[in-house]
Parts: structure tokens; sequence; C-alpha cells
């Protein structure tokens, strides 16, 4: 009888010893499940945004390399490039929920003001001050695509092989 009490004592401490280790595990699966998701969709913003900078910097060097006609086209395209970097910023500002925070509003200004000033006088701007241009956008907007990187990979570690 006591041989009886011992064994279904033991069966049962056995019983609620397995049951808790499968919920701990169950828990750090999903725990890290929610990580890796988190990691994937702010990932996955870290590369629409700078498709998104690529593109501007793409229309606007073609902008400012090709011959365009007309003031409306000007105004058109000021209005277009303004609303694009005001998209990114609203990008960033959801990145930031990702605990990635970063700081480009001064580089972000900078390419704003190379890209949309004297584009209603695109046509008249000497070669020299376009070609300062061109180089400021690629150069800006390659430090707000190396900015992004940097402040993603500090707070998602690259994760070795």
């Amino acid at each position: 009888m006591e041989a009886t009490i011992l064994t279904i004592t033991v069966s049962f401490f056995i019983f609620i010893f397995s049951t808790i280790t499968i919920i701990y595990g169950w828990n750090q699966i999903y725990i890290n499940g929610q990580k890796l998701a988190s990691r994937n969709e702010a990932n996955n913003l870290r590369q629409v945004i700078c498709s998104s900078v690529e593109d501007i910097e793409k229309d606007a060097t073609q902008f400012w390399m090709e011959k365009n006609e007309g003031k409306e086209h000007h105004a058109l395209s000021t209005i277009t490039f303004t609303a694009k970097l005001e998209s990114i910023k609203k990008d960033l500002e959801v990145l930031k929920k990702y605990n990635i925070d970063l700081d480009i509003s001064f580089e972000i200004r900078k390419l704003r003001s190379y890209i949309t000033l004297d584009m209603e006088r695109a046509n008249s701007v000497k070669t020299d001050t376009k070609k300062d241009k061109l180089s400021n956008i690629i150069n800006f907007s390659d430090r707000i695509k190396r900015k992004i990187n940097y402040s993603f990979h500090k707070v998602y570690l690259p994760i070795e092989p």
C-alpha cells in the first residue's frame, strides 16, 4: 500500500514537472516568435523607406539632368517630392514604434532643399549649380539610408550563422 502511494505521488510530481516544463518551453517559443515577427516587420519597413529614398533620389536626379518644360511641371514636381518626403517622415514615425529611434530630420530637410530649391527655374540654373545639387542629393540620400540601416542593426543585431 505504501509503495502504491509512493508510486502515485512520484508519478504526480513527474506529471506536474513535465507540464511546467512544456508550458515554459511553449512560452519561450512564443516570445521568440514575437521577436522574430517584430524584427521582420521592422526590416520590411526599413526596406520600404530605403526604397522610397532611392526612388526620390532617382527621380530628383532625372529631373535635374533633363530639360523640363513649363512652370506647371516644376510646381507639380515640387509638390510630388515634398509629399514623398513627408511620407518617409511618417514611415520613420512607425519605425520608432519598433524601438528604432533615429534623428534624420536634418538630412531630410537638406535633401528637400537640394531637390526643391530653384525647381521653378530649373531650366535657367547653371550647370555647376546642377552638379552641386546632384552631388548633394546623392550624398544626403545615401546618408539617410546609412543612418536607417545603422539604427536598425543597432537594435536588431545581425544573426550569425
